[in-house]
């Protein structure tokens, strides 16, 4: 019984560190590479140029250089909502994906459990360190 329950506890830490450790290898590859292709797509679909502006606080959101008219900041604001909630629910799909396979259900569960947090903790991440270049 001893035993068992050790085995458990080892089997749900391996799940959480590699679930975590791939929610950041996840978050720099967006930062890095993910986000600044979005960001172009998007600003050849508005005919501007999109960059990280201050949005009050530690926050950026995305905004056209120079600004733009309300309805161009709309579309850009919602592409960028789109892209980074986009972004951030991705793992979440996997761990669900991870958890169906995993021969133990309470395993399964835990990955679902914990992609709410970790997407959570992206969203603010990415909102809070967008770079403005």
């Amino acid at each position: 019984m001893v035993r068992e329950t050790l085995c458990n506890r080892w089997s749900a830490t391996c799940v959480a560190f590699a679930f975590s450790a791939g929610y950041l290898v996840w978050a720099a590859a967006f930062e890095r590479w993910l986000e600044p292709w979005l960001r172009f797509c998007g600003g050849v679909l508005v005919g501007r140029v999109i960059v990280w502006v201050p949005a009050g606080g530690p926050f950026r959101v995305w905004g056209l250089r120079g600004g733009g008219g309300p309805a161009e900041e709309a579309t850009v604001g919602l592409l960028g909502g789109l892209a980074v909630v986009g972004s951030g629910v991705l793992p979440m799909l996997a761990a669900g994906m991870a958890g169906r396979s995993l021969a133990d259900p309470t395993l399964g569960v835990a990955c679902y459990l914990m992609a709410v947090p970790m997407t959570t903790v992206f969203v603010f991440r990415v909102l809070m360190g967008g770079r403005s270049g």
